[in-house]
């Protein structure tokens, strides 16, 4: 389970990045909050890459992640300062 706070007032695009590839997580409006499910089989690392409508890029450092982990992604301005926790 990813709980995302979107704190900025940009859409942002959300995708999730480990060993295994690149894959669309989805969408949280601005000013907004949203929940998304990752498949997630086995422990590995993960890295959220944030793409902000008509603004910045950020990936946010790696995360070792457990099946069933429950993490919270918060958006900040600027968006460099968005974290991943547990």
């Amino acid at each position: 389970m990813l709980l995302v706070e979107n704190t900025d007032f940009n859409e942002a695009t959300l995708h999730a990045l480990s060993e295994g590839g690149r894959q669309l997580i989805g969408r949280v409006s601005g000013k907004a909050s949203g929940r998304f499910v990752l498949e997630w089989p086995a422990v590995r690392d993960l890295q959220i890459q944030i793409d902000l409508l008509a603004s910045d890029r950020y990936t946010t450092p790696r995360l070792t992640v457990t099946p069933g982990d429950r993490l919270t992604l918060v958006i900040q301005t600027p968006v460099n300062r968005s974290f991943l926790r547990r």
